[in-house]
């Protein structure tokens, strides 16, 4: 289990850059999320931007993007800052080893819509990416309105696919009456919780608000340093 300092902890997603002011948001959040499927990347100063944040992610539309995006950011030696989000089709369907032989590129391994019938299935075709060093997180997010999120429901997907795969896991359930389990994610191990300015700039149903997310992880840091039961699984600082 990880320990929560606030800010490290929250990862604003972006998918217009209108009005926005990274200076004074670095100083609530240390992630920033740019959805590229929605920004053009000629307008982003990269350079300027990765002063003020501990990680830069990219949510990848295409590969012929990544590769265009990737000339740009070791162009401005930006590397170390920046997380490349790539779906698992674009990987699973193209070399992965023409993807990670980028030099020094950084990559979250992601999946999404996925059904929770299906998610054993999911699992084992993910468990080859734990070979690649280049992979630093993988993310699933769980999608199905059938199933009722509960955490033990979550806990055990979770230990599931940490037995399988030795990285990093985001996992949660998306959906309005979701958002819960992306709380119980961050308690499991995951670096960060994506987090929206407000509810109508989601980037995914159920996203918190950074203002609901810093209430949120402060009654968790309370409630477990006060239950010596709960401090022992969740250190949370």
């Amino acid at each position: 289990m990880q320990n929560l300092s606030m800010t490290s902890k929250i990862c604003l997603s972006l998918k217009s850059l209108d009005g926005i002011d990274f200076r004074l948001i670095s100083k609530i959040v240390g992630n920033l999320e740019l959805r590229m499927d929605y920004l053009d990347f000629h307008s982003i100063e990269f350079n300027q931007i990765s002063h003020y944040f501990e990680y830069i992610i990219l949510k990848i539309k295409d590969l012929q993007q990544l590769y265009d995006i990737y000339s740009v950011i070791i162009k401005e030696n930006l590397s170390s800052k920046i997380l490349y989000d790539i779906d698992f089709k674009l990987i699973k369907y193209r070399n992965i080893d023409n993807i990670v032989l980028l030099d020094k590129i950084n990559i979250i391994a992601s999946i999404h819509n996925v059904k929770y019938d299906n998610i054993i299935h999911i699992i084992e075709k993910l468990k080859i990416l734990g070979n690649y060093n280049k992979i630093t997180f993988i993310k699933v997010v769980i999608q199905d309105d059938l199933i009722k999120y509960n955490k033990n429901l979550l806990q055990r997907i979770y230990n599931y696919s940490k037995n399988l795969i030795n990285k990093d896991l985001i996992i949660f359930f998306e959906g309005e009456n979701h958002t819960a389990s992306r709380y119980h994610s961050l308690l499991l191990g995951a670096p960060f919780i994506y987090c929206a300015l407000n509810k109508s700039t989601q980037t995914g149903k159920g996203q918190p608000t950074i203002d609901e997310a810093f209430k949120m992880i402060n009654l968790l840091r309370s409630f477990c340093k006060n239950n010596k039961p709960y401090y022992k699984k969740y250190p949370i600082g």
